[in-house]
């Protein structure tokens, strides 16, 4: 989260859009009361209502939160300097007409766009999730990414910086079943690897199981 508010920069002269973060994410709050303006939507008027008295009764007034969804033509902004979509991308099948929307209707030209998704392109994270997919009821929308997806954001949004998520460290379990020391040491060592020294896209990469991404339209 640390990285992510680093992304986020000052936000006291920016309008921000908080995009399916259901009851509140862990940076609706911060959104909320650092922002200029803060505009949120989500398919859930029930959660909606979670986070708009979580707001209020925190003194937090200025905001602007919806229920609804943003690909169709009633959700028209196009003046966001930033939008803040955590676990939203991968759940939206026709990713091309996704990606139009939010370069022509959300965001200001040059805005900035910061997600967080799961991957799929390690293959034996790609054979249990094939395995999880026969008893998913919500299949229909998980569509996480996929190289294909990753070469799509490439070639259509500037990535200014992104952050790894479980890369070498996933295996450091392994070591915490025989010793938590040795576990613990090798996240120190791993962590830096991962979030340092590996590039965008690489086989390495491709190991990642999640992946947050600034992006600049």
């Amino acid at each position: 989260m640390n990285v992510t508010k680093k992304w986020l920069g000052d936000l006291s002269d920016k309008k921000v859009l908080d995009l399916g973060f259901h009851t509140g994410n862990e940076l609706s709050e911060y959104l909320a009361t650092y922002s200029r303006e803060y505009f949120a939507i989500d398919l859930s008027k029930s959660a909606i209502d979670v986070l708009i008295n979580k707001l209020n009764s925190k003194g937090i007034l200025k905001h602007n939160i919806i229920a609804g969804y943003f690909l169709t033509d009633e959700f028209l902004e196009n003046d966001d300097d930033i939008v803040y979509a955590k676990y939203i991308f991968h759940h939206i099948r026709y990713f091309g007409e996704f990606r139009r929307r939010i370069i022509k209707y959300v965001t200001k030209k040059n805005g900035i766009i910061i997600i967080l998704d799961p991957l799929n392109t390690y293959l034996p994270i790609k054979l249990i999730r094939s395995v999880y997919s026969l008893f998913q009821s919500d299949k229909d929308w998980e569509y996480p990414f996929s190289k294909k997806s990753i070469n799509s954001i490439k070639d259509n949004f500037e990535i200014l910086d992104f952050l790894g998520i479980m890369g070498k460290m996933k295996f450091a379990f392994l070591f915490y079943i025989f010793s938590q020391k040795t576990a613990l040491e090798k996240c120190k060592n791993w962590i830096n690897d991962d979030f340092f020294n590996i590039p965008f896209n690489s086989r390495a990469f491709r190991r990642f199981l999640q992946i947050s991404l600034q992006l600049k339209n």
